[in-house]
């Protein structure tokens, strides 16, 4: 398998919605879980402008500015996620931009998951303190 199938079948292993665009804010790439989270199906985005379909993108800005925006709030009718969007840079030039989209029911079941794993290790450093 050429290089380019190995990433496209990592990045459609992934839970998280990825969106790439090229210098001219055209749409290259969504993987599965991006159609997924946003609703947007493949064909309506791929090979377009990216806000010919989605009216307010900030991944255009990543590209002139070249500065990431992290944890930018977005809502698709019931469904809500954050989205880190960061400039493909290429020899010291922008050659595009990538967002990286987490449902925030994802993001609740991490951070869940991290406050038990802090209450367990709360308790063992304090079990650990009080053994002889």
């Amino acid at each position: 398998m050429k290089i380019v199938g190995w990433i496209r079948l990592i990045l459609n292993s992934l839970s998280e919605g990825v969106l790439i665009i090229d210098k001219n804010a055209n749409v290259i790439y969504v993987n599965e879980a991006y159609t997924k989270i946003t609703g947007v199906k493949y064909n309506e985005i791929v090979g377009k402008p990216l806000r010919s379909v989605r009216k307010g993108a900030k991944l255009p800005e990543v590209l002139k500015t070249g500065k990431e925006i992290l944890r930018a709030f977005r809502r698709e009718g019931d469904t809500e996620y954050f989205v880190n969007m960061y400039p493909i840079i290429l020899e010291g030039e922008i050659i595009g931009g990538i967002s990286i989209v987490t449902a925030i029911d994802d993001a609740y079941y991490l951070s869940e998951k991290i406050n038990k794993l802090k209450d367990k290790n709360k308790i063992l450093q304090k079990n650990l303190a009080e053994s002889p």
